[in-house]
């Protein structure tokens, strides 16, 4: 075990600057955050540097009721506070953060002493029953629902009568995640369903965060439309078979408090695998109006249990393995025959209905069945060639079982099906109408096209993390399908170079240019440079899969978050000749860029061994041709180590020369000044 010896003035500095400098965290200054949320009454909390103050509000009567403040006197662990109001009482506060807009808090019990050294111990701290919401950050979050299903729904009143409509033939349904990204839905089938809840007769929530408490799991909910927000409770030990319970609060809270109020779910999970059956099993004591027969399918004849959907064909120019990137991360799509496999969204199989679509539209009907109780999908696919390397797809919103049986096809396909989902998710899973995101192949072989810029360029990029690092990038004289991006002394960039194939332009505005580009060391990594006429002296790079038409406006309206923002001045060459000093550098784990790699100074805890080995890849002209990877004839330089004498061979090939450098010192220096290194950074973050 190592043992550091701190100077005591670290130690001095530490303790002023808890007691004397106490102050809420940067990210809380400014900001409104509300709790006690109830239909008529709220409590504002307004952080000012170490002043929490409390504001009570009457929100029908919009007045304050009741202020106080809280000054924070000194932080004794991480998110733990000692605070002191103005009658002189000590308490702590311990916030727990939730995600960016939902935190708890934790409150101990007043104590004239502010020195009590257990005030902020577990057995102190209770559980404050009301969240603390942030509204403004709430809009911008969103996560997939840690629950997938499909439930017949009957609810529980809060005094624990039985809601009206539990007795109606036509359930209620709770379907949540069918598909991703769907969230979670309510269908309480008529207005006179909904009674007391502050919800629609279709409703649509989406999940801003999830975690477990007591074995239970929490799920925060929002209403997409207005700042309500709901909180479901899933009880860890009451699922059983096919049926389930679960709570959910309308109020600010997830605890069953006295004088909260929430509504019992209890869900019963019913699979149907068939497109023909009816929705609940008294159809035979109804008549078979407009009204019921839409409930009523089968008991209706409106169609035939033995007959089943035809199944089409996705065309074999389509078919294939193909990765879809943006930045919700990187998806694999899989299209066989008659099916398309979307790893973050669902399964959709290709059905010919009487009305669907011809295929010069290149549109396609699907159909998806779950074995969770969700009732089936119907979604339409489209695809376009964006080029002669890159597919284009795009996927609809689907419509949920049944559909009238002679309007399946043009329902599913009409052009309004095409649109994004609610705020933050947009086009995340589904599409706008006439936008394709591009897909590329993992499975044939792409064809590099010349990369068509008539300069190279020097520019500043900024960071999504706002960190700005000066570069270049230009296409090489060599082989001028390869363009390389260089960074200068970047700490955000993974590697000081990398090398792309460009594959290709796509359709956009008149005045945009949009490049696809292809990592030649990574698979997974297919990008887009953008270019207008508009700022000629800016482009910006984004991943792939957000790579259209709208990319540009998004961007600058900040629905989009480029990976780079380059502004860029074009210089007089037109590509550039590598010489022996320019070489490709792979540092996925080195900190910053260098330009010898002998002369890098590594983590005292890492393998030195192993670095020279495997961590370093250098190689002047390394491209990828038809997925096979070929070195050229142009120079490059190879690190290798001998484990026994420990010195660093260099072998540099130019018409036959080589030569070695002895490494013995330089080792022993790296290993020495990294450790003192560590010290010096653990000492600053200490004080």
């Amino acid at each position: 075990m190592r043992k550091h010896i701190i100077p005591i003035s670290y130690v001095f500095v530490f303790n002023i600057q808890l007691v004397f400098c106490c102050v809420f965290p940067d990210d809380f200054q400014g900001q409104t955050w509300f709790t006690n949320i109830r239909a008529t009454t709220k409590t504002a909390i307004y952080f000012r540097s170490k002043i929490m103050e409390h504001e009570d509000l009457q929100t029908k009567q919009d007045y304050v009721e009741r202020q106080y403040e809280y000054t924070c006197v000194s932080m004794v662990a991480l998110n733990k506070y000692i605070v002191v109001n103005k009658a002189g009482e000590f308490r702590c506060v311990h916030f727990i953060k939730r995600s960016k807009s939902i935190m708890q808090l934790k409150y101990s019990k007043f104590s004239k002493n502010d020195s009590d050294s257990d005030l902020c111990s577990h057995r102190r701290l209770e559980l404050h029953p009301w969240l603390l919401i942030h509204y403004p950050s709430l809009q911008k979050e969103f996560t997939l629902c840690p629950i997938s299903g499909g439930y017949n729904m009957k609810i529980k009143l809060p005094d624990g009568t039985d809601h009206p409509c539990n007795f109606i033939d036509l359930p209620m349904r709770f379907e949540s995640e069918c598909l991703k990204g769907e969230a979670i839905s309510f269908y309480f089938r008529s207005k006179h369903c909904i009674g007391s809840l502050p919800m629609a007769v279709s409703q649509r929530a989406l999940c801003v965060t999830h975690w477990r408490s007591d074995g239970d799991v929490i799920v925060i909910l929002r209403d997409p439309d207005n700042d309500s927000v709901w909180c479901l409770r899933i009880p860890a030990r009451n699922s059983y078979s096919d049926r389930t319970r679960m709570l959910l609060f309308t109020d600010g809270t997830c605890e069953t408090a006295t004088g909260v109020k929430f509504y019992t779910l209890e869900l019963e999970l019913v699979v149907q695998n068939t497109l023909c059956t009816d929705e609940h099993e008294n159809c035979h004591l109804l008549p078979c109006s407009q009204h019921f027969e839409s409930q009523c399918l089968q008991n209706c004849g409106k169609c035939n249990p033995n007959v089943y959907p035809t199944s089409c064909d996705f065309p074999k120019r389509y078919r294939g393995d193909w990765l879809i990137q943006d930045s919700y991360g990187t998806s694999a799509v899989n299209i066989s025959n008659s099916r398309v496999s979307v790893d973050r969204l669902g399964s959709f199989n290709c059905i010919d209905f009487d009305d669907s679509p011809s295929r010069r539209f290149k549109q396609f009907t699907t159909l998806t069945f779950f074995i969770n109780g969700c009732r089936p999908r119907y979604t339409c696919l489209a695809f376009k060639s964006l080029n002669d390397n890159i597919l284009g797809f795009s996927v609809s919103q689907s419509k949920v079982w049944p559909l009238p049986s002679d309007q399946t096809g043009a329902m599913t396909c009409d052009p309004s099906s095409f649109h994004g989902d609610p705020a933050p998710l947009r086009d995340t899973f589904r599409s706008f109408s006439d936008v394709f995101k591009p897909l590329v192949s993992t499975s044939r072989i792409m064809s590099p096209v010349t990369c068509p810029f008539q300069s190279t360029y020097q520019f500043n990029a900024t960071f999504s993390n706002g960190t700005i690092c000066g570069g270049a990038f230009y296409k090489m004289c060599q082989e001028e399908s390869i363009l390389r991006v260089q960074f200068h002394l970047c700490p955000s960039a993974k590697h000081v170079v990398d090398e792309y194939s460009c594959l290709g332009t796509v359709e956009s505005k008149y005045w945009e240019r949009i490049l696809l580009i292809h990592n030649i060391n990574n698979d997974s990594d297919t990008r887009c440079l953008i270019s207008s006429d508009v700022e000629p002296r800016r482009m910006i790079m984004l991943p792939s899969g957000e790579c259209d038409k709208y990319s540009w406006t998004n961007s600058d309206a900040g629905l989009r978050s480029p990976i780079l923002d380059l502004q860029i001045t074009p210089l007089q060459e037109s590509c550039r000749q590598l010489t022996t000093t320019q070489t490709v550098t792979k540092l996925q784990h080195l900190p910053q860029p260098i330009n010898d790699a002998w002369k890098v100074s590594r983590d005292a805890g890492e393998d030195m061994t192993s670095y020279y080995h495997g961590d370093v890849n250098l190689v002047t002209h390394k491209h990828r041709h038809h997925k096979g990877i070929h070195t050229s004839t142009q120079t490059y330089r190879v690190i290798t180590a001998d484990d026994t004498s420990h010195k660093i061979v260099i072998h540099t090939t130019n018409n036959g020369l080589s030569f070695t450098k002895s490494g013995n010192m330089l080792i022993y220096f790296t290993i020495v000044s990294s450790f003192l290194y560590r010290l010096l950074f653990n000492l600053g973050n200490i004080s």
